[in-house]
């Protein structure tokens, strides 16, 4: 197929058909590799069609030589985006430029950026300046990585909305600043300039600011870019950053949109802001400082909040590494606090299912502890905890072995872990993997000793609680309702036998 892409090009013949074909081919790395290798390809005979009369012939021409990484087309590229009348071809260029070596032109990229910034364009021309600036922005970003602003401190006391767990929110609220607070959906109103503080809490999920004049919202994207770029946002950013515009946003959106509609609704109010603030709001996908967060309301419409990605939190700087079954940090920190008045101070502690450690480090920033093992199966997660301990203690011991083959010299006062996830098993290897839980750990446990578990698998954890009746549940706690996902505090009272030899 490659040679009869490359004959007919060197023929000039379907020329448009053939470059669709020719890019269709070399996403296959081993067909780019054979195209390169053919002693008939000739990059020069692209660039010749960088100024053919056909727009998309010059479009995927540009994108062919960038997927090949043809540095000696750079130039020619370049000079072809400066010359180009067609507006939706210009940010094919600039796809294609990102591909190679550019950094001789980003003189010319930034001047042109900064020309488009302050144009004013028709509704017709709009978009596609907007997608222009998008790649112009990217090279330079790319290229030099820009120094994200930085939030300084609020002049004087704002609203907020602290976002939290939504079944446990005045555990959050009790440790907020003094001041006026109001219970609210998934989290807590207030009024506060203490923006630090909050942020040391570590059941504190969020930090949002409702943007003033956003609560009602239509979703039309150029009403709801009036009512933000309206609202004295750009005073309030100003007013407590270091720097000042423009910054950088991205449009976040919550709720049941279809995909397709979200999409052209951010981009189009994403344009719509640009504009309206005078490129002091400039749009970006991946290198962002703030979020303005569209949440639906009751009638139909949006309100709007402000996420401020420039303020320093560091509750959770140690942990460097994740899997995708990790807990997270501020979940885990809930799960230690609602069981605080059963850990123990200075305890012996063992998680049977670490994972990368969050809830053993959790639980240890909750209340002090002597000695920590975490156990797990996967090499890579006890790779990961590690790492994540680094900096913690050296007290925390991390073990790559099945939890029912650990054995331990001294018995331990508490047992903290989170229960594998159905995932792959089946039920019956599921009920099995419960059974053997409840038995490994009356092994391991000191009388009088503490579980505290998180599953969603109720009827698993009532079953050996029944079968077991050693084991008493003192908490059932709900941490995600709609998960049925809970978290249980269990005693362990020993009974003689010749299991134990209790």
């Amino acid at each position: 197929m490659i040679e009869q892409i490359l004959e007919k090009l060197n023929q000039q013949e379907e020329i448009r058909e053939s470059l669709i074909q020719l890019r269709a081919e070399i996403k296959d790395e081993n067909q780019k590799e054979r195209l390169l290798e053919n002693d008939s390809f000739d990059p020069i005979i692209l660039m010749d069609f960088l100024s053919d009369e056909d727009p998309k012939v010059r479009k995927n021409a540009a994108l062919i030589l960038g997927e090949l990484e043809i540095e000696q087309s750079v130039n020619a590229i370049f000079h072809a985006y400066q010359n180009e009348t067609t507006r939706f071809v210009k940010a094919d260029y600039l796809q294609a430029l990102s591909m190679l070596s550019y950094a001789s032109l980003i003189g010319d990229i930034q001047a042109r950026y900064d020309e488009l910034a302050v144009q004013k364009p028709d509704d017709e021309s709009k978009k596609h300046i907007f997608e222009e600036m998008q790649g112009l922005q990217k090279l330079i970003f790319d290229l030099n990585q820009r120094e994200k602003n930085k939030f300084t401190e609020l002049a004087e006391p704002v609203e907020l909305f602290v976002i939290t767990n939504r079944h446990h929110r005045e555990i959050t609220a009790s440790q907020l600043p003094d001041g006026k607070k109001m219970l609210a959906g998934t989290g807590i109103r207030m009024t506060s300039s203490q923006i630090q503080e909050i942020l040391q809490i570590r059941t504190v999920e969020e930090l949002l600011f409702p943007i003033k004049g956003c609560n009602k919202t239509d979703q039309n994207p150029a009403l709801v870019a009036k009512s933000i770029v309206d609202s004295g946002i750009l005073d309030f950013l100003e007013s407590c950053h270091q720097k000042p515009a423009p910054f950088y946003f991205r449009i976040g959106m919550m709720g049941g949109m279809p995909l397709e509609h979200r999409s052209s609704f951010t981009k189009r109010a994403a344009q719509e802001i640009e504009l309206l603030s005078g490129q002091k709001l400039r749009n970006s996908t991946s290198n962002y400082d703030i979020e303005f967060r569209c949440i639906p309301n009751r009638e139909g419409g949006f309100q709007v909040f402000l996420k401020l990605y420039t303020i320093h939190d560091g509750r959770f700087s140690y942990r460097k590494e994740s899997v995708a079954t990790s807990l997270k940090p501020q979940t885990a920190a809930l799960v230690a606090y609602l069981a605080k008045a059963y850990l123990k101070k200075d305890g012996q502690i063992l998680d049977p299912f670490c994972g990368v450690g969050t809830l053993l480090l959790e639980r240890m920033k909750c209340v002090s502890a002597k000695e920590v093992y975490g156990v797990d199966l996967y090499g890579e997660a006890i790779e990961k905890a590690r790492i994540n301990s680094s900096e913690i203690g050296p007290n925390i011991h991390y073990i790559n072995r099945d939890y029912y083959d650990f054995e331990h010299d001294y018995y331990f006062d508490e047992i903290i872990t989170e229960l594998p996830m159905r995932g792959r098993m089946t039920k019956d290897e599921l009920d099995q993997t419960f059974q053997m839980f409840f038995d490994k750990s009356r092994e391991m446990l000191k009388d009088n000793g503490i579980i505290v578990v998180c599953s969603n698998e109720v009827g698993l954890i009532k079953k050996y609680l029944r079968l077991n009746k050693d084991y008493h549940i003192l908490e059932d706690f709900i941490l995600d309702e709609k998960q049925d996902f809970h978290e249980y505090v269990i005693k362990y009272q020993a009974e003689k036998d010749e299991k134990t030899g209790r």
